[in-house]
C-alpha cells in the first residue's frame, strides 16, 4: 500500500510532467510538425488536399497550401513553396520563433530551479 507521503510525491511528479508538456508544448510540437512536413513531400503534388474550406465550398481559404509550401521550403525548393502560399516563410520563421523563445523560457527554468536546488528553496543570507 503507498503511503499518503509517498502518494503525494507521485502526484507532485505527474503535475510537473503535466506542466512542463502543456507550458512546453512548443516544444514538442514544431519538431513532430516539420518532420511529417519533410516525410510528406513526395505526396505533395499529388496528395490529397486536406483544406476542409476548399472540400465543402470549392474556395481557396487564406491557409491553402501552407502545407504543401512548408513541405517544399523544408526542401529548399522555395518558388515552389511560393507558388502554394506565398505565407508559408512567414509562417516558418514565426514557427521558429515560438520555438526558440520556449527553448529560452525552459533554460530559464531550469537555471533557476538548479539555483533553487542548490540554497534548498531558501532565499541566501547577504
Amino acid at each position: 500500500m503507498i503511503s499518503q507521503q509517498n502518494s503525494r510525491k507521485l502526484w507532485y511528479r505527474v503535475d510537473r510532467l503535466y506542466q512542463i508538456l502543456v507550458n512546453y508544448l512548443d516544444l514538442w510540437l514544431w519538431p513532430v510538425v516539420w518532420t511529417a512536413a519533410w516525410l510528406y513531400y513526395p505526396y505533395c503534388e499529388t496528395g490529397p488536399t486536406l483544406c476542409l474550406w476548399k472540400l465543402f465550398f470549392h474556395v481557396r481559404c487564406p491557409t491553402c497550401g501552407l502545407t504543401r509550401g512548408l513541405c517544399f521550403l523544408l526542401h529548399g525548393k522555395i518558388p515552389e513553396a511560393l507558388r502554394f502560399n506565398a505565407v508559408t516563410p512567414v509562417v516558418l520563421l514565426l514557427m521558429v520563433a515560438c520555438f526558440a523563445q520556449d527553448l529560452l523560457k525552459l533554460r530559464a527554468a531550469v537555471t533557476r530551479r538548479s539555483k533553487d536546488r542548490e540554497t534548498c528553496g531558501y532565499p541566501q543570507a547577504s
